[in-house]
């Protein structure tokens, strides 16, 4: 296993997602972001922002992610019901 794969199966592992998430509060994004406003360029400014929002909408509510993610199944379901029905008249 390379040195790639077990950066995947690091960064992808529920486990360690999970412990970034704890450790993902918009405290530590804002001083994260403002840090490194601090370091670049005053162009990079926006993107920076943007990256500590999407960092931040990551971190998110479980209890809005739970909801999402049954929804995102829901449609799956509903996806998969139709493609059954679709086969069901071959």
């Amino acid at each position: 296993m390379g040195l790639f794969d077990k950066a995947k199966e690091f960064v992808t592992d529920k486990d360690n997602v999970e412990k970034a998430r704890e450790q993902l509060t918009d405290e530590r994004v804002d001083a994260a972001t403002d840090r490194l406003k601090g370091m670049a360029p005053d162009q990079a400014d926006g993107a920076i922002d943007q990256l500590g929002d999407r960092a931040k909408d990551w971190g998110g509510n479980e209890q809005e992610e739970g909801r999402q993610t049954e929804r995102r199944a829901a449609e799956q379901a509903g996806e998969h019901r139709g493609e059954q029905r679709g086969h069901e008249g071959r």
